[in-house]
């Protein structure tokens, strides 16, 4: 149906009309805004005119709580508005956790319990609010409730998942608990519990951690472990160390001993990629010393060997070296192949076997001078009845005047006899 709008009068009832109509809307947008500048006020004042400009906006209510409970400290009030904000909405996980706050502060253990819960209940996943639900939780003592929320936390957020971790090991002291509990099953936080038992000198609890982490499925990289063998070794765990050593081996060939069977040294072959620490080989130089590399033009046996360039400079130690586990009173055998350059020195490069912990030389090999072909060598060494790791390292002793040159070496071993 068309209206004829052809007088003043039906024109002027028309308008008059729109604004009848509209009118509810202005009165509630200009309200709206009034309240929301009101809010931005953050005082008692502000935030009561807004709960009154629009009672029905749970938002305002919830921070007329928080005004009341942390700014004003009035619980009790605080708790009156908090409640009113989730009568309004009950499926806003912040809401709960403010009333868990201000019914603690009042005592009400029970009710607040029934908060907490109602705000993980909504947010499950949430990260932020299972942090604040697991410290509630260990305030009260309820160490298990505490812990599987902290496992929320730490299964989805890489940044707090440190604090986390540690919170749990030093709520407990419980390396079990905290397994069963607050892990998820994934490398990653197993890992990083280790790391916090190694900060905490813990490194039984750390060993359980290791026990059960590789229990999972999949591949991590390891590189990442290589400080805890060194803490081990650190610690003089040395049956922990080879227990590591040898998860770690059966994910990367670089870790393995080199064949032939009962060889002792890992990557003595230099086949592999060197990963350094551990019971890997180490290349701590001195640039100005020496450089090393392994070199795939130049070998005896396989395809590689280890490439060194003396430079000029003295050195007792060439930084050269890998550890190795051994028994106590038992004789070994080291062989080695190498082939050396113009080398000229007083005292020239050799291979030493030393006892890791005391720095004791065991046995000294011989001298490499001058230019020769690749030539095979070894040394032999009896252990004492405390020693349960070597140290196999290119020196020299004594370590006197310059050094210049080139040597190759290839294809270490090393045997109990």
């Amino acid at each position: 149906m068309r209206i004829a709008l052809d007088s003043p009068t039906r024109r002027t009832l028309l308008v008059l009309s729109a604004l009848l109509i509209a009118l509810p809307y202005l009165v509630w947008v200009q309200a709206h805004f009034r309240a929301s500048l009101w809010a931005q006020v953050l005082d008692l004042q502000g935030l009561q005119r807004a709960t009154a400009l629009e009672p029905s906006n749970p938002d305002y209510w919830h921070l007329l709580g928080r005004y009341r409970l942390f700014a004003l400290q009035e619980p009790q009030a605080a708790s009156t508005d908090l409640q009113h904000a989730i009568s309004l909405n009950k499926n806003v996980s912040r809401y709960w956790m403010d009333l868990a706050t201000a019914q603690r502060v009042l005592g009400n253990i029970k009710q607040q319990q029934q908060a907490l819960e109602q705000a993980v209940r909504i947010d499950p996943k949430t990260p932020q609010i299972a942090w604040e639900a697991g410290n509630f939780f260990l305030a009260d003592g309820q160490t298990e409730k505490a812990l599987d929320n902290f496992k929320i936390v730490i299964e989805n957020d890489p940044i707090a998942e440190s604090a986390a971790l540690d919170l749990s090991w030093r709520a407990t002291h419980d390396v079990n608990l905290v397994l069963s509990h607050a892990i998820p099953p994934h490398f990653r936080p197993h890992l990083d519990l280790i790391a916090v038992l190694v900060q905490n000198r813990q490194p039984d609890a750390a060993m359980t951690v290791w026990r059960e982490m590789m229990r999972l499925d999949g591949t991590f990289n390891v590189q990442s472990a290589i400080p805890f063998v060194q803490f081990l070794m650190d610690q003089h765990h040395v049956d922990d160390v080879q227990e590591v050593w040898a998860g770690l081996s059966r994910l990367s060939a670089s870790l393995r001993h080199s064949p032939p069977e009962g060889n002792l040294i890992v990557n003595g072959d230099f086949e592999e990629d060197i990963i350094p620490g551990g019971l890997s080989w180490r290349l701590n130089l001195i640039p100005a010393t020496l450089t090393a590399e392994v070199d795939d033009r130049e070998f005896h046996v396989r395809s590689n060997s280890l490439f060194l360039n003396f430079k000029g400079s003295p050195f007792a130690d060439s930084g050269i070296s890998q550890y190795v586990p051994v028994k106590p009173n038992s004789r070994y055998e080291l062989l080695f192949d190498v082939k050396s350059q113009e080398i000229e020195s007083a005292n020239g490069p050799r291979l030493i076997v030393a006892d890791a912990y005391t720095g004791v030389p065991l046995s000294l090999g011989e001298e490499w001078q001058g230019t020769h072909v690749w030539t095979g060598d070894h040394l032999t060494f009896t252990t004492g009845p405390d020693t349960r790791l070597v140290r196999v390292l290119i020196g020299r002793s004594p370590a006197f005047g310059l050094i210049r040159g080139k040597m190759w070496i290839d294809y270490v071993r090393m045997f109990e006899m």
